[in-house]
């Protein structure tokens, strides 16, 4: 049952992802193609509860050579700048066949608030070899500014200059939601021997000190 909703009008080859909430405000990505051209574009959207008729966007832009970039899911901290999971692709051909998706990287980017990239951090590889290929599934900003990233079996916390602070393991293998309580707390909402759980992890010490089981 859902109370309430509203109709975001989009383009014949857009689509969303990665929403969040913050404040009074709704974000989302929005990712188009250019059939003509034969090119994606990602913007950064926002939306005031107050007013959901007026889009805003910031345009973001992130290239790796000889990949094919897509923006996975973008927040903003508060004081505005943005924060990008990027996902980099090689580019399909006829000669790898359907079941090759080709190489792959993960890009945590940072941008101030007018969509300029001020580092980027390569999330996969040698670096953190230890979630390589695994997907990025959420993100969100804590309120000291750091920057918790879930995958399937891990929470990555990053410091505001994008180095590596914490690297904690869920237990889970699907992280479906992801929230930073008012205390500091890791929210999550995962799926559990007994269904749906609702996990509370303290990013202090990577213990997880509440799990609420049996929810409908």
């Amino acid at each position: 049952y859902v109370p309430e909703f509203y109709k975001i009008e989009r383009g014949e080859n857009d689509w969303f992802s990665g929403v969040t909430f913050r404040d009074d405000k709704v974000y989302y990505c929005v990712q188009g193609y250019d059939e003509t051209k034969g090119v994606m574009s990602n913007k950064f959207a926002y939306r005031s509860f107050s007013d959901l008729n007026a889009e805003n966007t910031i345009p973001l832009t992130f290239d790796v050579e000889g990949l094919e970039a897509c923006m996975n899911i973008c927040c903003p901290d508060a004081t505005g700048n943005l924060y990008a999971v990027w996902e980099a692709y090689e580019p399909w051909t006829e000669e790898m066949g359907y079941d090759d998706s080709g190489e792959s990287h993960s890009y945590l980017v940072k941008y101030d608030s007018a969509g300029n990239q001020i580092f980027a951090q390569e999330l996969s590889g040698a670096v953190f070899e230890n979630v390589k290929n695994e997907y990025i599934q959420n993100m969100t900003i804590a309120a000291d500014g750091k920057i918790i990233i879930s995958t399937g079996s891990n929470f990555l916390i990053f410091n505001e200059d994008g180095s590596l602070s914490q690297n904690i393991p869920t237990g889970a293998d699907w992280v479906d939601g992801m929230c930073v309580t008012d205390a500091g707390m890791i929210l999550y909402v995962s799926y559990g021997m007994n269904g749906i759980e609702l996990c509370e992890v303290n990013p202090s010490t990577g213990a997880k000190e509440k799990t609420y089981k049996n929810i409908p």
